[in-house]
This record gives structure tokens, C-alpha cells and sequence, in this order.
């Protein structure tokens, strides 16, 4: 994970500037520095506030860079120059990180070097920066970037609504493990007292009491109880958010189908951007490779890489990597009209399709399992409180 580093150094005009660079370290950040053209005048620091913002965000905020490629790809097609779209877009932009970028990209402009150069320097993602640094040449970086922007739209909209539709059980489970911790230490003590007061210290079935000593229990040692609850509590969250939770959550079929065919629309849509772009297929797919969200598709991209490089034509390359079949057909079918980046565009809007569909389906069944989960814990407080009160009067009937 890249660090944020403040540095003070020499530009190419001898002005001394300063700012942030990001890097694995300060040996790095040092070397950057000189890459971009800069003489350090010391050892670039660590920067605690941007290193604690990168960790959290881990990059830059997707939509914040989607906004900005949209609003550079408007502003370049209206005969704006670079730097000075650069400087209105750091005004707009709240992502620190990427407001950082922005103002070392528009300096290293300034100084002559190329918009894909100062992308990269600056930590824009791989693909982006050879996208624009292709299409450049010809003129078309205000096309490639909206294109870039449109794509990253759709892939965030897409991903926000499989996280929003994952989330919901999770929050349901988390307000129930409180509620839980409520009825515990508050409500139970209550009701012993009411059942031994006001029912003549009812006996209670095996399931309350068992219940009832355990929140006696409970109650007696609250800080401790309290704390294990909430370490708990700790050890549950961060296991959600680890890949072991990730891929048992993929052993559901209609996760696995979402994931799948989610990540395989994003990769063929970028593979048919920078084919589109002029990159070579084998430079494609080894960065693809290396963006891939899921193994599979990864061990995939690089089978198909080194087919490539070993002569392999695109279509027995996709065939013999071992991509899911829709994949294999969607392929074939866009070489064989002769529009390989119009035909790869069409397969990638399907399969957008079907993981719309599939996640409303996953929504639907998590509904349910949401509403058994809740119907089940309404049951359980029922069992431990007015069963019993119930009990107790008919017995006296």
C-alpha cells in the first residue's frame, strides 16, 4: 500500500515547490520525485493525516474520478488547455487524495510532459494512463476519457447495488445482536422480578430458565460480559470485511454468479477499451490480469497472455483460458461480425443485464431470510417472556 509523503524539492525552472507524493516508501517517493523532474531538497517525510486517509479509502474515490474525467473530456472538447482544466478541477474535487494528484499532475504539465505521463507519476490506475496515453496521438483524449468516466458510472452503480444488497442482512444480524444484548442486561432482570412477585415465583420451562440464568450470569459480571460482547462484536465486523468471509460468501450460487459475471463485464469492457485504444492484446490482458477482482479471472486473463504471446489468435486463446462459456460465445460471436470492440460492447451490456437481474433476485431472497431472521428472534423474545406469564395463568384456570 502506497504512503503519503511530504516532499520539498526544485523544479525544472529551479522554483522551489512543495507538496505530497505517494509511495511504498521514502526511498521511493525520493526516486519519484526525481523521475517527475524534481530535485529533492531533503528526504521526503511521512505524512500521517494522507497516509490515514489512504488507508481507509485505499485510492482514489471512484465517482470523484469518474466526475473528473467526465468534466475534463467536456472541458478539453470546448479548446481548454490542460493545465488550466486541471486547475478548475482541483477546486471541485473533495477527495484529498485525488485533489493531491491533481495539483502534482498540473505542475508536471506545466513543465512539458504529456497528460499519460503525469497520470502515472501520479497514481491515476494503470489502465486509464494507457488508454489516454494511445488515444493521445491521435487526438482523442477527450474521447477516451469520457469513455472511461461513462464506464466507471456504470461499474460503481453496479457494485453499489450488490454491496447495498449484501449489507442488508448484515445490518439486520447487527441490530439484532444488540437488541439481544438489551433484552439481556435490561429487560431480563425485570422480568425475574415480575415472575416472582407478581406470578408467586412461577416455574418457568427449561428453555427460559436456561435463558434467565445465563443473563443472571450475564448481569453479575457486566464489564466483562460487556466486553466480550463487543470484542465480539470487533471479531465479527472485521471478519465480514476479510477475502476467507468473501469466498464463503461466493459458495452461494447466486453470489457466485453475480460475482462472476460482474467482474468479467467490467474486464471485457476495459479489454475492449484499449483494444479500441490500439494497446496490444497481450499488454491488454496482462494488465487485466493483475485488475481482476476474482482468482478465476485472473488465472484466466494470464493463460489467455501467455497464449498470446505464443501466437495464439484471440479466439483460441479465450477458448482454451478456461473462460466461463457465455464468455467463450460472447467472443466468438463478436469476431465472427468482423466488429470485435462493437461486438464485445454488446456482451458486456448483457452481462450488466443479467447481474441486474440476478441481484434483484439475491434481494428478493434476502428479504425473506431477513424476515425469518427477524420473525425468529421475535418468537425467541415471546418464548422467555409472555409464554411464560401465559403459562402460568392457564395453569391456574
Amino acid at each position: 500500500m502506497d504512503k503519503a509523503y511530504n516532499y520539498k524539492a526544485k523544479n525544472r525552472k529551479r522554483d522551489i515547490i512543495d507538496g505530497v507524493v505517494y509511495a511504498p516508501d521514502a526511498e521511493s517517493a525520493y526516486l519519484k520525485l526525481t523521475q517527475m523532474g524534481y530535485t529533492p531538497a531533503e528526504m521526503p517525510t511521512l505524512n500521517p493525516k494522507y497516509t490515514i486517509r489512504n488507508f481507509v479509502t485505499r485510492g482514489f474515490d471512484r465517482k470523484e474520478l469518474a466526475r473528473f474525467y467526465g468534466s475534463m473530456a467536456k472541458r478539453l472538447r470546448n479548446g481548454r488547455s490542460v493545465p488550466e482544466v486541471l486547475y478548475n478541477a482541483i477546486e471541485f474535487v473533495d477527495d484529498p487524495r485525488l485533489k493531491q494528484a491533481l495539483a502534482m499532475m498540473r505542475q508536471f504539465v506545466q513543465e512539458g510532459n504529456s497528460l499519460a505521463a503525469a497520470m502515472k507519476l501520479s497514481g491515476f490506475p494503470h489502465r486509464d494512463v494507457e488508454i489516454v496515453r494511445s488515444t493521445a496521438e491521435a487526438g482523442k483524449s477527450a474521447e477516451s476519457l469520457a469513455r472511461i468516466s461513462q464506464e466507471i458510472f456504470r461499474a460503481e452503480t453496479l457494485r453499489k447495488s450488490i454491496k447495498a444488497t449484501i449489507r442488508m442482512p448484515i445490518i439486520v444480524l447487527f441490530i439484532m445482536y444488540v437488541a439481544v444484548y438489551g433484552v439481556t442486561v435490561f429487560v431480563a432482570p425485570v422480568m425475574v422480578k415480575f415472575f416472582k412477585t407478581a406470578l408467586g415465583n412461577v416455574k418457568l420451562p427449561a428453555f427460559a430458565k436456561v435463558y434467565y440464568d445465563f443473563a443472571a450470569i450475564f448481569k453479575a459480571n457486566l464489564v466483562t460480559s460487556t466486553t466480550l460482547y463487543i470484542l465480539a462484536l470487533i471479531g465479527i465486523i472485521w471478519f465480514v470485511r476479510t477475502q476467507t468471509f468473501r469466498n464463503l460468501l461466493e459458495r452461494i450460487p447466486l453470489v457466485q454468479v453475480i460475482a462472476e459475471r460482474s467482474d468479467m463485464s467490467n474486464l471485457w469492457t476495459s479489454f475492449a477499451m484499449l483494444y479500441d485504444a490500439g494497446i496490444n492484446t497481450e499488454e491488454t490482458t496482462k494488465l487485466l490480469a493483475a485488475a481482476a477482482a476474482r482468482p478465476s479471472s485472473r488465472d484466466a486473463f494470464m493463460n489467455m497472455h501467455r497464449l498470446l504471446r505464443s501466437g495464439s489468435s484471440i479466439e483460441v486463446a479465450v477458448v482454451k483460458s478456461q473462460f466461463p462459456v457465455y464468455v467463450t460465445r460472447g467472443i466468438q460471436a463478436a469476431v465472427s461480425s468482423g466488429d470485435l470492440v462493437g461486438g464485445l460492447e454488446d456482451m458486456c451490456k448483457d452481462l450488466a443485464t443479467d447481474v441486474e437481474e440476478y441481484t434483484s433476485k439475491l434481494k428478493d431472497n434476502i428479504q425473506l431470510f431477513a424476515t425469518a431472521i427477524l420473525s425468529a428472534f421475535v418468537l425467541m423474545f415471546f418464548m422467555v417472556t409472555y409464554y411464560p406469564i401465559i403459562s402460568a395463568t392457564l395453569s391456574q384456570v
